[in-house]
Parts: structure tokens; C-alpha cells; sequence
């Protein structure tokens, strides 16, 4: 027959998930900037001039920076 092991003997190990949040924070926010950008550059040619940062590239290189 098999043991009977008690559930009052297992211990829960706690584990950071600080560092895994602000991961998840730190993209999303790079997410939503990023297409903020995009969205300007595309409905103003002011916003698309001021993020020329490089003539090769275009208002791609502001955005992206």
C-alpha cells in the first residue's frame, strides 16, 4: 500500500517576483512609447521631422532610440 505523507511537513519556498514585475513593467512601458512614436510620426510631419535624428535612416532613428 502506498505512504501517507502529511501536507503540514511541505514548506512553501517564496520566491522574488519583484525583479520579473519590473521586467514585465519595463517592456510594456518600451512597448506603448514605441507606438506612441509611430502613431505621431505618421499623423505629423513636425513630430516625424523632430525625430530625424539621422538623415540615413530616417524618423525611424528617433523612434527607435
Amino acid at each position: 500500500m502506498a505512504e501517507r505523507y502529511d501536507i503540514s511537513e511541505l514548506h512553501e519556498i517564496d520566491r522574488p517576483t519583484g525583479p520579473v514585475a519590473a521586467a514585465v513593467l519595463a517592456a510594456g512601458v518600451g512597448t506603448f512609447v514605441l507606438g506612441l512614436l509611430t502613431t505621431l510620426a505618421e499623423a505629423s510631419t513636425r513630430v516625424a521631422d523632430a525625430l530625424k535624428w539621422s538623415d540615413d535612416v530616417g524618423p525611424l532613428s528617433g523612434k527607435t532610440i
